[in-house]
């Protein structure tokens, strides 16, 4: 019996089927790199929207006439809780890498002084 043709016939198939699983997993891999960079974008897009947004509506009550400091205070401290920075802030934890993490959480506390700059009578200066 002829062992050649049974043995490249073996060959080839076990090149076909490593180079088969070969391309799957850069395939995969590719695709993974993809879904991190949309999960990124969505929760920058989010963070950004949301300090954008915030930053509008507690201008916008500080501004406002209120009955009394302490409603102005309420209505402050209530837009800051209900704006979802919290939960974008967390979302930003669990995704990005350090240094935009950092930047994300100077972002919030500086909102948060500015929210409570608002509350005390003492909004925040423009720069220069």
């Amino acid at each position: 019996m002829d062992w050649l043709p049974l043995l490249s016939t073996l060959a080839g198939a076990a090149i076909g089927i490593g180079s088969t699983l070969i391309a799957d997993r850069n395939r995969w891999k590719r695709e993974d790199v993809k879904d991190g960079l949309r999960l990124r974008l969505d929760v920058y897009t989010q963070y950004t929207t949301t300090v954008k947004v915030l930053g509008e509506t507690l201008r916008a009550l500080a501004e406002r006439e209120h009955p009394s400091d302490d409603d102005r205070a309420r209505a402050l401290r209530e837009a800051f809780r209900d704006s979802g920075l919290a939960v974008a802030s967390e979302r930003m934890w669990l995704t990005a890498p350090e240094p935009v993490v950092k930047a994300s959480n100077s972002v919030f506390h500086c909102l948060r002084r500015i929210c409570d700059g608002y509350i005390d009578g003492t909004p925040p200066q423009q720069p220069g």
